[in-house]
């Protein structure tokens, strides 16, 4: 495994341990709020999942605008957030 590869494994290690500590704390609203922004935040960081979402509901909703698939899109990233 590359040393690239470990160094963002162990960033994402860190960051995943950061939020299981965190998010008990948290109230309900707040716990909310901060996975709908992650999910956010991945939507515009994930270029190649983004594709792969678009592509897909795409296929599934054909009569659906580019805007409204984008945000389709936007609400699965948010929701598997919120999972």
């Amino acid at each position: 495994m590359s040393l690239a590869k470990k160094a963002r494994y162990r960033l994402e290690w860190i960051g995943l341990r950061g939020l299981a500590s965190t998010i008990p704390l948290l109230s309900r609203r707040a716990a909310h709020r901060l996975s709908r922004d992650l999910g956010s935040i991945a939507y515009r960081v994930d270029k190649r999942g983004r594709t792969t979402a678009h592509a897909n509901l795409g296929l599934v909703f054909p009569e659906k605008s580019e805007a409204e698939i984008a945000e389709l899109a936007k609400k699965s990233f948010q929701s598997f957030a919120q999972t």
